[in-house]
């Protein structure tokens, strides 16, 4: 792996590490979604620091360009993030779903009880409907 490569993944780990603490010290990130973050950015230092790594892994699985599994990991990680996000806004649309019926029968009660009200005075005084 060249110099330059490995010097980049460094970066990219450091910087993904201190984005990912600031963020959650800003409360802008949950603590589950950091979770994919920090492996993200500890397997990206590690293959930076330690290149060595990289070569057997990469026989292992089959790849001939060993710098290239940097890039396979890096596809199935955003691929998992993508699936957790699909998830959570298919239960995000649910929930919402739900609320919007329970909003509507609250609102139903809300304009019979008024109405309900409006009758009663009305009724009181001897006025007509």
């Amino acid at each position: 792996m060249s110099l330059m490569l490995r010097i980049f993944l460094i970066l990219i780990g450091i910087f993904v590490f201190g984005s990912v603490i600031n963020r959650l010290i800003k409360h802008k990130l949950s603590e589950t979604q950091s979770v994919f973050w920090f492996i993200f950015a500890a397997l990206t230092l590690i293959g930076g620091l330690f290149p060595g790594i990289i070569n057997p892994l990469a026989e292992m699985l089959g790849i001939e360009y060993s710098p290239s599994i940097v890039f396979v990991a890096t596809t199935i990680m955003l691929i998992l993030i993508a699936f957790k996000h699909s998830v959570e806004i298919s239960e995000a649309e649910a929930k919402i779903a739900e609320l919007t019926i329970a909003l509507s029968i609250l609102k139903e009660k809300a304009d019979r009880l008024s109405h309900e009200t409006q009758n009663s005075l009305s009724a009181g005084r001897g006025e007509g409907p």
